[in-house]
């Protein structure tokens, strides 16, 4: 009997589209550039099988997809 266990996969930041950085404004209205508080300044999120996403593997989690692999 084998099993095989499906590995977390790192897909892109929806928040930054990868970059890592947003645009910040401060009370005046001014633009300054800022880390990425979904990623944490990475550009990507660890995306598991059962469709968690996290920050990074076994990190904050930040919601689910709703389209994930159906487990067996």
């Amino acid at each position: 009997m084998s099993s095989t266990a499906k590995a977390p996969k790192r897909i892109t930041c929806w928040n930054c589209s990868g970059h890592g950085i947003v645009a910040s404004y401060d009370m005046d209205g001014f633009m300054s550039p800022d880390e990425c508080a979904t990623c944490g300044g990475s550009g990507t999120v660890i995306q598991y099988p059962s469709g968690v996403l996290a920050k990074w593997p076994g990190g904050p989690l930040l919601g689910r997809v709703s389209n994930a692999e159906p487990s067996p």
